[in-house]
C-alpha cells in the first residue's frame, strides 16, 4: 500500500483501488483465473472497511461505508462457492469486527489456519475475533494464547489482554472503566511502537494512529456494554 500524507488521500486511493479490483473480475472470471477474483473480491471487502474507519475517526458515521462492505463479502462468498474456490485465505479480523459492530455474526473459524503461527499479534486478533463471535477457541489457538501471554507483556500482550477481559474471556481486578483507559493508553501507544511498524496501517503505527480508530477495542467495548465517550465508542446502535 503506498503512502499518503493524509487520511483523505488514502480513503480516495483505496477507492479508487477497489474501481479497479471492480473493473478486472469479469476479465479474470472469463479467463480462468477463479482464485484471483476471489482475493480480489475480499480485498475490496477489506478496503471498504478501512474506508469506513477513517470516516469514523473524522467523526462521520462509518455505517455507509460498512454497509457496502457487508455487500462485498457477500459476493465474496458467492464468488467462492459458485467457483468452488477455498476461500481460508486469512480473514482479517478488522473485517470480523466490523460484521459485530454491525450486529452481524460470522464464523471466525474460517480463518486461514496457518497465518496466525506465524507470529503472536495475527493469533491475538483471531482470538478477539472468536471472542466478539461468541465462538470457543480450537485447542491449538487456546494453546498458543496461554503460552505468549505467559512468556511476554509487552504492547501487543497488554492489548489482547485488554480485549480479553472486556469480551469476558480472561478474568483480572480492572473494572471495565479501567480497561476503557488502558485500551485508549493501548492505542496511543502503537504510534511509535515498532513492533507495528509492519503491521497493517488500521494498527494505528505512526500517522496512522490519528486516522483510525481501535476497531477491535471499539467491538470489545461494545460487548462489554460501555457507553461511555471516546474516539473508540461505536455509538450508531
Amino acid at each position: 500500500m503506498t503512502k499518503s500524507e493524509t487520511s483523505d488521500a488514502l480513503s480516495l486511493y483505496l477507492l479508487e483501488w477497489i474501481d479497479k479490483i471492480n473493473a478486472l473480475q469479469n476479465e479474470l472470471l472469463s479467463s480462468g483465473k477463479e482464485a484471483i477474483a476471489v482475493r480480489n473480491q475480499y480485498t475490496a471487502t477489506f478496503n471498504q472497511v478501512l474506508i469506513g474507519l477513517m470516516d469514523w475517526r473524522r467523526g462521520d458515521d462509518p455505517r455507509p461505508q460498512f454497509e457496502i462492505a457487508v455487500d462485498a463479502h457477500e459476493h465474496f462468498l458467492s464468488l467462492a462457492r459458485d467457483h468452488g474456490i477455498q476461500h481460508q485465505i486469512y480473514y482479517k479480523s478488522t473485517v470480523l469486527a466490523m460484521f459485530a459492530l454491525m450486529g452481524q455474526t460470522v464464523d471466525p473459524s474460517e480463518e486461514d489456519g496457518g497465518y496466525y503461527k506465524m507470529n503472536r499479534w495475527p493469533l491475538y486478533t483471531s482470538c478477539v475475533a472468536h471472542a466478539l463471535h461468541n465462538t470457543a477457541l480450537d485447542s491449538r489457538r487456546a494453546e498458543l494464547l496461554s503460552h505468549y501471554l505467559s512468556k511476554h507483556n509487552v504492547l501487543e500482550d497488554k492489548s489482547v489482554k485488554t480485549y480479553l477481559m472486556l469480551t469476558g474471556v480472561l478474568t483480572g481486578d480492572r473494572s471495565t472503566a479501567e480497561l476503557v483507559v488502558d485500551g485508549d493508553k493501548n492505542w496511543e501507544a502503537r504510534k511509535s511502537n515498532r513492533s507495528f511498524a509492519g503491521a497493517s496501517v488500521e494498527d494505528g503505527y505512526g500517522n496512522y494512529n490519528s486516522w483510525f480508530v481501535d476497531i477491535l477495542l471499539a467491538a470489545s467495548m461494545k460487548k462489554a456494554g460501555w457507553d461511555g465517550d471516546g474516539i473508540h465508542i461505536w455509538r450508531w446502535d
